[in-house]
């Protein structure tokens, strides 16, 4: 299942953590495989991609998950919790450090 056929963009702009999602949901427990291609794909960090039970997710050399902006203390691209069989393979996971939205407490300093 390639995100792209769920409607992601990966043009480093668009919010694609739905159709990501709806990939994740439509693969997990069924072996399956979630493509994700060469791009920068906008993940909202505070709801988060859960993974699930038996599968897949690939990341092409080229793709980023990349967390948008956000003022959260605790955040998070992907969830792999209370579910097994799971791999994830290559690409990249970004957070927001130079951009989160916060002005104080642990992250400031570190802008």
């Amino acid at each position: 299942m390639n995100v792209k056929d769920k409607g992601a963009t990966g043009d480093g702009a668009t919010d694609d953590t739905a159709a990501i999602q709806a990939a994740i949901d439509e693969a997990g427990g069924t072996s399956g495989t979630v493509l994700v291609p060469k791009g920068t794909y906008m993940i909202d960090a505070e709801s988060r991609l859960s993974l699930k039970s038996d599968m897949t997710l690939k990341l092409f050399k080229d793709a980023t998950l990349k967390a948008i902006p956000n003022n959260s203390e605790k955040y998070s691209i992907l969830v792999i919790s209370g579910v097994s069989n799971v791999t994830v393979a290559g690409g990249t996971l970004e957070g927001d450090r130079n951009v989160h939205k916060v002005e104080s407490g642990e992250w400031y300093p570190y802008r």
